[in-house]
């Protein structure tokens, strides 16, 4: 382990890319922009559905960014404590449920302490915790590859050890508190103008992982603690994209970019700090573009009209319901619209006897397209995993959804 560890603060300097910030702020108003279009799009309990299945797209991806691979239907499974009998397959749905339920956990959070701040060692501190308190041993167990020493990862505990990732040396365990502290203070400041925010939102996720305070698990933590700053901007869209798909879709070159702003300053054009100001602006660029791509791709997928098309494709191409196809839809859509309705709604929707709506609705809801959180419950939309790949075409890469 090399003795010149980083001990000051001022190592991760600049923490912002000051030149080229004209060319930032104008792709930080079009995040504002796209994320507002996004708003109020879907009735709320037609986006809570839909938000849900983004939670397991953020999950597949963020894992996927690790190396690691589990079918959308695997984590659907897993939500429901319904395990592979394979003891490797069962381990990564173990991991993918604690990815989803800290991340609602998170949300919630958020929601319920307003002057929580993303940036607090505490609230970082919290998602390793709740995030690793849930993962099978085998998860928990990092190796040295210098000494070959085995390492539990203890939930929400900063590391006391010093670490190489790739090239990068990251700073003294010691100096932690410093670094973390400077983080809070440099990125943190409410009263910033909001496309300084944005910006911030996009440096600090190559900061944080720079800083590398954890032994392991850093890479999920800072795309969650990504997530949770985008909800506080308000550009979270109410949970209705990832950044997670677009950094995994580019993840050669999310990696190219991590390493490159890791690099010291190349030069008296390169900034005034210690590390590349030229790469970390390249970085901000790429990271901003990425939220701007997957906000544009679930607003084609949600824009006026296009659910209930979807959901007809799906019904006629499988034709699921056979001569009652049409009346079916007038129920699926219905939900789309509306967010949910009565189930003795179904015979005015149908324009059916209330016995035959009453029977179709239950072949509906047997299919999961439709959904009630009681038997006799309001009817909501359902978005069972085998019809993700119709209503949201390209949400996943090529699977075969069942």
């Amino acid at each position: 382990m090399p003795v010149d560890l980083c001990t000051s603060p001022a190592a991760m300097e600049p923490l912002f890319p000051e030149r080229g910030e004209v060319a930032l702020s104008e792709l930080a108003a079009e995040v504002f922009k796209r994320s507002g279009a996004l708003f109020g799009r879907l009735p709320e309990q037609t986006r809570d559905a839909v938000a849900e299945v983004l939670r397991y797209t953020n999950c597949y991806y963020s894992n996927l960014i690790e190396g690691h691979t589990t079918h959308p239907a695997d984590i659907v499974r897993a939500m429901r404590a319904d395990y592979s009998a394979e003891p490797k397959k069962k381990d990564l749905q173990l991991e993918a449920r604690a990815h989803v339920e800290v991340q609602k956990a998170m949300e919630a959070k958020l929601r319920s302490e307003p002057s929580c701040s993303p940036f607090a060692p505490e609230f970082l501190g919290w998602i390793h915790h709740e995030f690793y308190k849930k993962l099978p041993l085998e998860f928990r167990t990092v190796r040295n590859p210098e000494t070959g020493k085995e390492h539990i990862v203890e939930p929400g505990q900063f590391r006391a050890i010093e670490v190489v990732v790739g090239a990068h040396v990251a700073p003294a365990a010691q100096s932690l508190p410093g670094f973390l502290a400077r983080f809070r203070e440099g990125y943190g400041a409410s009263e910033s103008a909001a496309h300084r925010r944005v910006i911030a939102l996009a440096a600090a996720h190559h900061r944080l992982a720079w800083i590398h305070p954890f032994v392991d698990g850093n890479g999920r933590v800072v795309r969650l603690f990504s997530h949770a700053l985008a909800i506080r901007l308000g550009i979270d869209g109410h949970g209705l994209w990832t950044i997670s798909r677009g950094l995994a879709r580019t993840k050669a070159r999310y990696y190219e970019l991590l390493h490159n702003a890791d690099l010291p300053r190349e030069g008296s054009l390169d900034g005034r700090g210690n590390l590349s100001e030229r790469h970390l602006h390249t970085f901000c660029t790429y990271f901003i573009e990425q939220m701007l791509d997957q906000m544009q791709f679930m607003h084609d997928r949600i824009r006026p009209g296009q659910l209930e098309k979807q959901a007809s494709i799906y019904v006629h191409t499988r034709d699921l319901f056979g001569k009652h196809n049409e009346l079916a839809l007038r129920l699926i859509q219905e939900a789309i619209t509306q967010g949910e309705f009565a189930r003795g709604d179904a015979s005015l929707i149908t324009g059916k006897a209330v016995s035959t709506a009453r029977e179709l609705l239950g072949r509906v809801l047997a299919t999961g397209l439709l959904t009630s959180p009681t038997e006799k419950g309001a009817v909501r939309l359902g978005l069972p995993t085998e019809a993700l790949d119709t209503y949201f075409p390209g949400l996943f890469p090529a699977l075969d959804m069942g």
